[in-house]
């Protein structure tokens, strides 16, 4: 069995979770700006 095949049929599948679980996206990106709030004071960025 070729490794690409699995390789290529994981990484489709995590990528077809990721898009078809906004919720998930959202509570990511809210936990991301709470931390960079918490994290970096206001006269600097967000480290991402």
């Amino acid at each position: 069995m070729p490794p690409d095949g699995d390789e290529e049929r994981s990484c489709r599948a995590s990528d077809r979770r990721v898009v078809t679980t906004p919720v998930n996206r959202a509570s990511l990106v809210t936990e991301q700006s709470l931390l960079a709030e918490h994290l970096a004071p206001d006269t600097e960025p967000p480290p991402f």
